[in-house]
């Protein structure tokens, strides 16, 4: 699904498929979550593979590290070697619910709670664990998920896993229960979580195997390739382009129309205005200023707080704290 149409359920554009509520709360938010697995994993095909997708949630007002998750979009899980699944529509309800103190879905940005139930197909009812069977979603069939970290008490992928009384989980061969339920090692390794809050126009699409930092924002028309890693604070302008395996810094921002080629590494704190083309395998490290409509060829270096000037044709490596003059005229074509 694209993440346009995600971001639409999310605005209440589009409702083909239920989300936790029927009307999109006020001050909800768009995030981006990652899971990678790691060695020791109970998940098939680990390590290596990734969860990835995209909730809406409202931030905790008496937490700023909590998020109560009141909506999914697509999520996807990438494994190597084997490609990527995605999971179209995914609906999370209230976790628990087999229990008296049954808990909202919620996650945390250090991965210290992790708690929801999501089924693609969409649940059938609310509150059925009392017989200890999750017969309201098809987990193996759908492929969902139903995750909750040893901070609630009750471990589910967790070492502590055991499929007692208080658990609808049987555990089977260590990957699945005798209803479905996929396991992981949720929890048990925060450093392999990442949660960010990130602002998407809906004319965006992305691959899943993109990674957002925290308050990143992605306006109109935006086109990021595949593998790009952005980071926290970044801006990307309408209209403006990142190829496929390329990396941008934190507090970087990229003005209208800029196109930015494949296998790209670009620094923190660095400033591209407008119209500006960065073509395939270029360096560019801390603190670079590049003017409008600038060329940067293929292949060159830009040292730290380096000043491209308008239209300026860059065309071999440029020392840190250098300065390169901007033109009137087009930058022309690189050698």
């Amino acid at each position: 699904m694209r993440l346009k149409d995600r971001t639409a359920r999310f605005m209440g554009f589009v409702l083909p498929c239920a989300l936790i509520l029927a009307a999109t709360p006020v001050n909800a938010e768009l995030y981006q979550f990652s899971y990678t697995f790691s060695e020791g994993s109970v998940q098939p095909y680990a390590p290596g593979s990734r969860l990835t997708g995209f909730l809406e949630g409202t931030p905790d007002p008496d937490n700023a590290d909590r998020v109560l998750i009141t909506g999914f979009g697509a999520v996807s899980q990438i494994i190597p070697d084997y490609g990527t699944f995605d999971f179209p529509s995914i609906e999370a309800n209230e976790f628990n619910t087999y229990k008296a103190d049954g808990r909202d879905p919620v996650v945390t940005f250090s991965g210290t709670e992790i708690a929801f139930r999501a089924c693609p197909s969409g649940f059938t009812a609310d509150g059925d664990f009392g017989d200890g069977t999750l017969n309201d979603c098809p987990f193996a069939a759908e492929g969902g998920f139903l995750i909750e970290t040893a901070a609630f008490g009750v471990g589910y992928a967790t070492a502590a896993i055991g499929g007692g009384a208080d658990s609808p989980c049987t555990v089977d061969a260590g990957v699945r229960n005798t209803y479905g339920c996929r396991l992981s090692e949720f929890g048990t390794n925060p450093a392999s979580w990442q949660l960010s809050l990130v602002t998407v126009d809906p004319s965006v699409d992305l691959d899943p195997t993109v990674t957002l930092g925290d308050n990143t924002s992605l306006d109109k028309d935006v086109a990021v390739e595949e593998n790009v890693v952005v980071g926290d604070n970044v801006t990307l302008d309408k209209g403006s382009s990142v190829g496929a395996d390329s990396e941008i810094g934190a507090d970087t921002s990229l003005d209208a129309g800029t196109s930015i080629g494949a296998d790209v590494t670009i620094g923190s704190n660095v400033t591209i205005d407008a119209d500006v083309t960065i073509q395939d395998g270029v360096t560019i490290e801390d603190n670079v200023h590049i003017g409008r409509g600038a060329l940067i060829c293929s292949g060159v270096t830009i040292g730290d707080s380096a000043d491209i000037g308008k239209n300026a044709l860059v065309a071999s490596d440029v020392p840190a704290t250098s300065a390169i003059p901007g033109s009137r005229d087009a930058p022309g074509e690189c050698p």
